[in-house]
């Protein structure tokens, strides 16, 4: 996978798909990055940073206080 400004790149064995993005909103609008919380194996990320994160019609908490997210991890670890 290649991500480049306005594209997103994907090749496998000999088939290559470019996908054009379409801006709908800019960077500065509340996007906030991706955290990854350490679990038993490996790590799970949290996509709770996007803005636009509601647009199935479904309700959508705030996003997670770091301790909050630290404290996901522990549970799922137990």
């Amino acid at each position: 996978m290649t991500v480049r400004p306005g594209e997103v790149r994907v090749r496998g064995g000999s088939a290559e798909r470019t996908v054009r993005l379409e801006p709908t909103v800019s960077p500065s609008a509340g996007w906030l990055p991706t955290r990854d919380v350490s679990v038993r194996g490996g790590r799970l990320l949290l996509e709770d940073g996007d803005p636009c994160r509601d647009c199935f019609d479904q309700p959508v908490a705030s996003r997670l206080a770091a301790p909050a997210a630290l404290a996901l991890g522990r549970t799922l670890t137990e």
